[in-house]
């Protein structure tokens, strides 16, 4: 019970610090961000820019692909893909996911591709399993949502395993568009079924207080 009270404390001892230092209103100290790897890979990329503008600022960036207990493991935020459902966190959408359904040349050459979702049952299917439901994957085609059972022949908790095993023409696999376009553009991963696009998943930032935020979190 006291931990949570003793957190606050110190995120209100770091605050003042950040508005009372001699620098002035500077961000400062390390945040410990979890994010699912391919938004993690996407970040990678690009979180210099933000390390450069606040010289005094240090990220640890954690690759989960579950949800983690946040006070547990001193986190100050998580990126959480689908609906939350820890009510005690404060939750700020940001966006919506975009994935494809795709495969290799070499394994479409063995295999059609699939029309639709009810076709997917006489292929080999690579599953990301996030959620940990490895046997449901859903999809859209604009008017209304079908979710088909499978029987994947890989499974993984990591996307870029799966990502990997695409590519090598293991099967079918449902990635991310951070993942997949790159191999799109370049032929190495064709998009198949188009009219049946997987379904979006809402992308969540969560964080355990609104109050007493550290300037470095905001």
């Amino acid at each position: 019970r006291m931990l949570p009270m003793a957190l606050r404390i110190l995120e209100a001892v770091e605050e003042l610090g950040d508005a009372t230092g001699s620098d002035g209103v500077m961000a400062s100290g390390k945040v410990r961000l979890s994010v699912p790897a391919p938004l993690g890979l996407y970040l990678g990329e690009r979180l210099g820019y933000l390390l450069a503008a606040h010289p005094k600022l240090s990220v640890e960036l954690l690759f989960r692909e579950q949800s983690s207990d946040m006070i547990e493991e001193r986190l100050d935020l998580e990126v959480r893909l689908g609906s939350v459902a820890d009510s005690s966190l404060v939750c700020r959408r940001i966006g919506w996911t975009t994935a494809f359904l795709v495969a290799s040349p070499a394994y479409l050459a063995r295999k059609a591709p699939p029309r639709t979702p009810k076709d997917i049952k006489d292929h080999e299917c690579l599953c990301y399993n996030r959620a940990g439901d490895a046997a449901t994957w859903s999809f859209s085609n604009g008017s209304e949502d079908i979710s088909i059972r499978i029987s994947p022949r890989l499974t993984a908790c990591s996307a870029v395993a799966i990502h990997r095993a695409a590519l090598a023409g293991a099967g079918l696999a449902v990635l991310s568009h951070i993942i997949a376009v790159p191999d799109i553009a370049a032929g190495r991963l064709i998009p198949v079924m188009e009219d049946f696009q997987p379904s979006r998943l809402q992308i969540t930032v969560v964080y355990p207080s609104r109050r007493n935020m550290p300037l470095r979190v905001k």
